[in-house]
This record gives structure tokens, C-alpha cells and sequence, in this order.
């Protein structure tokens, strides 16, 4: 389903939004408008966990493993206080795509899925994948002080681990998120895991202070956001490797200028190696505003920022505060329908979005899940 925007992709799995930050955290990109986003390159290749289980005489298997946190938040967080389950995947079908998506517009593309899932056979498709989801087999864990679970009576398939919980530090609420994936085979009973790291983010939201960060301009000046008080800003962090940003930095830039009368400042800041390359294409395309680069999705501003996928953005205020964080952006532009330009200046001038921000809800638990603490071993 790669060739299925983000947005719908999230509307198709989750079209009942439970709780605000479950949600942004999940929403990563700006993805009523870019078909898909280049990920952070760490979580695909180093987070995920992957193993491979083989199922005793009676098909059933026992699972061991342990998770940690990062040297440097060693004591956030005790390791009994992670929610933490093992959920079997499962396959689902793709919406009955029109044979012109791939040459329509986004905005074409997400009037077609509006209209779609407002159909009977629209309904009828989004029960069926609702209920494939319901029917998965979850385990419940409880971890133990020490980090360590167990996992008994789990049958062939392949499951994700996932486990998240959000606290507030310095008045920034930060997630704590392991995930990892296995697939349980035949002709063993037990399973070893390694060590999953706990993955720490800052959720930022509007009022935030900014993370104290110091960057430079792609010429090798120093650059701190200090410098760009006094007037709202655009912040976006990209690509040169992102297709998606390519278009977005364009396309902001053209709604920076746009909004000139607000003095408001464009600022890119470049996540590639090889800062000649994105200063050649912000060249080439006359990108105007403040020039910046984090090479790296390991490099302290990304990290500061939070940022799990690009393109990522932002708007700050003229105090330097988060006006709208990248979360936030992304679910004001899917549960209002405006475009970004609507969006900044009924923020900027502190007037109301339409249907957001969304009401709280308290998230339920799920019918039919099975606790590993209540299999009675």
C-alpha cells in the first residue's frame, strides 16, 4: 500500500481518534500532503527487533526478553510502569483504488477517500479491516522492575512488541516507546530475546518552549533560534533524499513570501551528509529565508526536536515558542480539511481552527485481549 497517502492510511486504520498524543505521535509527517515520507533510518534498521520462534509439542511458545533505557535516562522511567503488549500482525486488503491514482493530485486523492468511505462498499470496507484488527491475537506483558518479561502460550504467527508511556520533564511531555517484530515458527518452546532499547522523544506542543540548540548555516555560521525572536517563523526539516520535502520546501517557501506582510522568516534545516547537496537544490530553486543543516538523524537537534520522519513542520511564534508542532500541524490540516496557509494565519492571529483541537476521549481497552499475567503460569 505504498502508493496509499499517510493520511488515509492512518484514517483507514484508525478512523476513531482515542486519545490527542497517541495520535500525534503517530502522525510523523505531514501527511495530508506528501504521499509518503523518508523515515528515520535508525528505527528500520537498527529498532526493530526481528527473531524467529519455533513452537513446542502443543504449538505453543514462551517468550523471554528485557527492555532498557538510555544511559542518559536511566532514571525517567521505572520499567514496571511501561505498558507493553505483543500484538499479532495481520494482512490487510487495499482500498478499491481508481485506476488514475497514481496521476491525480493529493487533494484529488483525499476527496475521493472522503467520498469513499461515506459509500456502502466504503463502510463495508472499513468493518472488514476493523474487524481483522479486533480478531488479532494481544497479549498483554508486565514488565518487571528489573526489565525483564515473559510472554507464555503464544501460538505461530508474526507479532509486533509495543510499548509506550508518555511523562512530563521539564514541563515537555517525552514519550518512552520500545517496538520490535518477531515471527513465531515451529519445532521449539522457548524463545530468547535480546535487549530492547527504550526510545525516548519529546512530544512538543503549542506554548512549548524550543529546545536550547545551537545550529549552523549551511556556509558554517553559527545559528540560535534566539536570534529569530521577534517575528513567527516556518520551520522545516528535510531532504535532500525525501522526494516529499523537495516539493514541501518549495511549496512553503512560496507561502512564506506569500505571508510577507507578517514578516514571517522561512527556516530549513537540512538533514543530509552532504550539505552541498542541499545547498544546491535551495539554489537552484531560489529557497529564500534562514539556511540550516543537522546532518543525520542522530545529530543533538534532531534528537532535541523530537523528529521521527520527514519532511517535518513547524510554526513558532514571535516569542520563539511552538505555535504548531509538526503533530499538531499535521492533525489541525486533516480534522479542519484547510490548507497550511489558512492554518498559520488563524493561528498566528489566535483565532479558532475548524474541529481543533479534538476532544479528549479516554482510550478503552480492547475486547478479547489475553494478559500474559493471566494465563495462570
Amino acid at each position: 500500500m505504498d502508493q496509499v497517502p499517510n493520511q488515509l492510511l492512518q484514517q483507514i486504520t484508525k478512523p476513531v481518534m482515542k486519545k490527542y498524543f497517541a495520535i500525534a505521535f503517530l502522525l510523523t509527517i505531514l501527511a495530508a500532503k506528501a504521499s509518503f515520507c523518508q523515515e528515520k533510518k535508525t528505527e528500520v534498521d537498527k529498532t526493530p527487533v526481528q527473531e524467529t520462534a519455533e513452537k513446542n509439542a502443543n504449538g505453543l511458545v514462551v517468550i523471554k526478553g528485557s527492555v532498557v533505557l538510555p544511559s542518559e535516562h536511566a532514571d525517567a522511567l521505572a520499567y514496571s510502569d511501561l505498558p507493553f503488549a505483543l500484538r499479532q500482525r495481520v494482512e490487510l486488503a487495499p482500498p478499491p483504488l481508481p485506476p488514475n491514482w497514481e496521476t491525480i493530485s493529493l487533494d484529488e486523492q483525499n476527496k475521493w477517500w472522503d467520498a469513499f468511505i461515506e459509500t456502502e462498499s466504503g463502510k463495508e470496507f472499513i468493518a472488514a479491516r476493523e474487524k481483522i484488527i479486533a480478531d488479532a491475537k494481544v497479549f498483554n506483558i508486565r514488565v518487571e522492575d528489573d526489565g525483564r518479561f515473559i510472554v507464555y502460550d503464544v501460538p505461530p504467527g508474526t507479532y509486533a512488541l509495543q510499548g509506550r508511556v508518555d511523562k512530563t520533564i521539564n514541563n515537555i511531555i517525552v514519550a518512552f516507546e520500545v517496538f520490535g517484530q518477531l515471527e513465531v515458527l515451529e519445532k521449539t518452546d522457548e524463545l530468547m530475546m535480546g535487549a530492547l532499547e527504550i526510545y525516548v522523544t519529546p512530544l512538543f506542543k503549542t506554548g512549548d518552549s524550543l529546545p536550547n540548540v545551537t545550529l549552523n548555516t549551511l556556509d558554517g555560521q553559527p545559528f540560535s533560534f534566539a536570534d529569530s525572536q521577534g517575528h513567527p517563523v516556518l520551520l522545516l526539516f528535510w531532504s535532500v533524499d525525501s522526494p516529499p520535502s523537495l516539493e514541501l520546501v518549495k511549496s512553503i517557501n512560496g507561502i512564506a513570501n506569500e505571508m510577507g506582510d507578517r514578516e514571517i522568516e522561512f527556516v530549513t534545516i537540512s538533514l543530509d551528509v552532504d550539505s552541498a547537496k542541499a545547498s544546491g537544490f535551495l539554489t537552484q530553486n531560489t529557497i529564500s529565508g534562514t539556511k540550516l543543516t543537522s546532518p543525520g538523524w542522530d545529530s543533538e537537534p534532531v534528537k532535541a526536536f523530537g523528529i521521527r520522519g520527514i519532511p517535518s513542520l513547524w510554526l513558532l511564534d514571535a516569542n520563539g515558542k511552538v505555535a504548531l508542532s509538526n503533530n499538531e500541524l499535521s492533525l489541525a490540516i486533516q480534522l479542519s480539511k484547510w490548507d497550511f496557509k489558512k492554518i498559520f494565519e488563524a493561528q498566528l492571529d489566535g483565532n479558532p481552527i475548524d474541529n481543533y483541537p479534538p476532544k479528549m476521549e479516554e482510550t478503552q481497552p480492547a475486547e478479547g485481549e489475553q494478559s500474559a499475567n493471566d494465563s495462570g503460569k
